[in-house]
């Protein structure tokens, strides 16, 4: 999942995106392909396949498509094939999961674990290969707007990549102990929905007294102080 500052905000970009969108891929122009380039050059899945490869951009820009969907409207079930991979343009949605329920042994719940919003892109997990499923339910929590890219377009432009790219998360999770008894389907469930995050030296991550939401793992650097007192 990645990314882009203030896209969201710029209503003219979007509608001018929207707009270059519905044109038939077959039929559009360089003009059109170089428009989309400026367009999303500010998302970060875009920004890092451009700095690795501008080629794959430049064909990723060649089969996206639009779709819309209205608030509510479930985009996929937890265990459904996959066949679009969505960017969000406009709009939010929820993501759920299945979790077990605390207070029924062996039964499971779909709870709410992320929020992703205008310039995060979703559902490339479920089309790396055939038998791969949706590991989520994604609900639109709003009207929403997606540049989307077909499952076999997907495979033959970035499948190689992304497959890397998984590889690489569940292999690190795989690494500490106290996910050693969970199966390979369960990691790599929950290997999707770690968002990357950077600190600075000195920021705080975690200050005492505040709620604290999230799960956060290092992947890198060495040196955090912590300031705890126990009365």
């Amino acid at each position: 999942m990645a990314s882009f500052s203030n896209f969201d905000e710029k209503a003219s970009q979007i509608n001018l995106c929207v707009k270059t969108l519905q044109i038939a891929p077959s039929r559009r122009t360089q003009n059109d392909l170089t428009l989309l380039l400026h367009l999303v050059e500010t998302i970060t899945f875009f920004k890092n396949l451009q700095s690795q490869n501008p080629d794959i951009v430049l064909r990723c820009m060649s089969v996206l498509s639009y779709k819309t969907v209205k608030k509510e409207e479930i985009l996929f079930h937890v265990g459904d094939s996959g066949s679009l991979f969505y960017i969000i343009l406009k709009g939010s949605v929820g993501v759920f999961i299945l979790l077990p329920n605390p207070e029924v042994s062996n039964k499971f719940e779909l709870k709410e674990v992320n929020v992703l919003k205008a310039g995060n892109s979703f559902g490339e997990l479920a089309l790396l290969n055939d038998n791969a499923k949706r590991t989520a339910t994604i609900i639109a929590k709003e009207d929403c707007m997606f540049a989307v890219m077909e499952k076999h377009d997907f495979k033959t432009i970035l499948g190689a990549q992304e497959q890397e790219k998984v590889q690489d998360r569940i292999s690190f999770l795989c690494s500490f102990p106290f996910l050693q008894s969970w199966s390979f389907r369960e990691i790599k469930t929950i290997s999707y929905h770690f968002e990357p995050i950077q600190v600075t030296l000195n920021q705080a991550v975690i200050k005492q007294n505040d709620y604290c939401s999230n799960f956060y793992i290092v992947r890198e650097g060495k040196q955090f102080r912590s300031n705890i007192c126990i009365k």
